[in-house]
C-alpha cells in the first residue's frame, strides 16, 4: 500500500480485505467488478467467509 495519514492497523485491515476478495475471485473462478457488488455477492462472500478456517464460524461483518 501507497504512504498515507491511515494508521498501521487501518492498511492492515484494507490489505486483509483485499487478499479476501482476491481469494474469493479464485475459489468461484471469477473476476469481480463494481457491478456485481449487491446482496447476492454479500450473501455468498459472508456465507464463504462463515465456512472458511479464517473466522472461525464468526460472522466477518460483526465486530
Amino acid at each position: 500500500m501507497k504512504e498515507s495519514d491511515k494508521s498501521h492497523n487501518t492498511k492492515k485491515s484494507y490489505q486483509t480485505a483485499i487478499n479476501k476478495l482476491i481469494e474469493f475471485e479464485k475459489t468461484f473462478n471469477t473476476k469481480l467488478r463494481f457491478i456485481d457488488i449487491n446482496m447476492d455477492f454479500y450473501n455468498k462472500f459472508n456465507n464463504w467467509m462463515l465456512n472458511s478456517t479464517y473466522t472461525n464460524g464468526k460472522d466477518p461483518f460483526l465486530h
